[in-house]
């Protein structure tokens, strides 16, 4: 899995990580924006990750720190109509995200990899965080890729509480 033994998200730390199993269908391109539900947990030893709806909250175990979160998604669909793919892990007050055009830098399978990773700091228990995707410009055919060399994955660490 993208992420899963890379040195950084393990399960024996403060971590958690999930990949989409399911691909979602017909979820945004007009405008709407839809949440990225990764369907399969590899680790999340706190239990903050809800593989049914893609929410991470913090778990009370945790001070208010500082998290590196990181997420990746495959999307399909993309048409020459698609002006503005955004990709970002959000929670509330604070947002890591990336923008692209669609239309110029889709695949010629109509697909576009988005990835995108970061810190979030001043966050704490019963924060929510999740990865969101929202394409512009068109109708709502855009859908995401569960099979193959790019897929979907979510993942975050807690790194240190704040001083």
């Amino acid at each position: 899995m993208a992420g899963f033994n890379n040195g950084f998200l393990l399960s024996d730390n403060f971590s958690f990580f999930a990949y989409q199993s399911t691909s979602q269908s017909a979820i945004t391109g007009g405008g709407s924006t839809a949440t990225l539900i990764c369907d399969t947990e590899i680790f999340d030893p706190f239990s903050g990750y809800n593989p049914s709806t893609g929410l991470y909250t913090i778990p009370s175990v945790f001070p208010i720190g500082t998290w590196f979160f990181q997420g990746k998604v495959t999307i399909t669909g993309i048409t020459t109509s698609h002006t503005t793919a955004i990709f970002s892990i959000t929670n509330v007050n604070r947002n890591l995200y990336y923008e692209i055009n669609a239309a110029n830098s889709r695949t010629s399978d109509n697909e576009l990899t988005l990835q995108v990773c970061g810190f979030i700091n001043g966050i704490g228990p019963g924060s929510v965080i999740n990865p969101q995707i929202q394409v512009l410009g068109g109708s709502n055919v855009i859908g995401t890729k569960a099979t193959g060399d790019q897929w979907c994955d979510f993942g975050g660490i807690f790194i240190k509480p704040s001083s």
